[in-house]
Parts: structure tokens; sequence; C-alpha cells
């Protein structure tokens, strides 16, 4: 119970930074620049994820999947895992457990791919 106590504050620190970042960037249409993009000129494998984000928010799904394709479907999908670690606290999703490092080494192995590819095409 404590670990998902803690858990519930960590998420809910998260969802108010989130939620103030948003009524920044609504209020003052001022977004957290890519400094990979500033530096080298292409895009990194998040650039895009404030938009889409906002977008999202509004229900533009489809201006959303354009603003960075992988993330539109890798979002959901993590907080799909992150509601099931919250309701059920399976051992298979804790820190260091085989499917959880399977798991974000395949997210990142997937990030730099789409990273690549979006550049290149």
């Amino acid at each position: 119970m404590e670990k998902r106590v803690k858990l519930l504050k960590e998420i809910l620190i998260f969802i108010i930074i989130l939620g103030i970042y948003y009524i920044f960037v609504r209020v003052t249409n001022f977004y957290i620049p890519c400094l990979f993009r500033f530096f080298t000129g292409f895009k990194c494998p998040g650039c895009g994820i404030s938009h889409l984000l906002i977008y999202a928010s509004k229900f533009e799904f489809e201006k959303a999947y354009f603003e960075n394709q992988l993330l539109f479907f890798l979002i959901p999908f993590l907080i799909v895992l992150l509601g099931i670690k919250i309701v059920f606290m399976p051992k298979w999703l804790e820190k260091n457990s085989f499917v959880f490092n399977f798991i974000m080494w395949v997210c990142c192995f997937m990030l730099i791919v789409f990273g690549v590819i979006r550049n290149i095409s």
C-alpha cells in the first residue's frame, strides 16, 4: 500500500507540473525549445511532444498525430501500463524486473529508430 501511495503522489506532482506547463503555453504561446534541434538542425525523437499534448487536449487528434507519430501511440500505451501498475501492483512492472527493463529498452530502441527515420525521410 505504501508503494501505491508514493506512486500516486509522484503522478500527482507530474500532473500538476504538466498542468502548469499547459496553462503557461496556452497563455504565452511559448513552448520549451528543443536544444537538440537548435544545435543540430535535426528533430529529436521527442520533438513535437508539447504540440502533440496541446492538440490532444483539444481533441485534435489528427494534428497531434502529425506532431510525433511514435509518441502518439506510445504515450497511451505507457499510461495503460501505469494504470495496471497502480491498480494491481504486479511484480513484473517493478523497477529492474525483466519485463519492466525489456519495455524500457524497447521504448528507447523505438525512439532512436524513430529519431533517425524522421530525419532521413
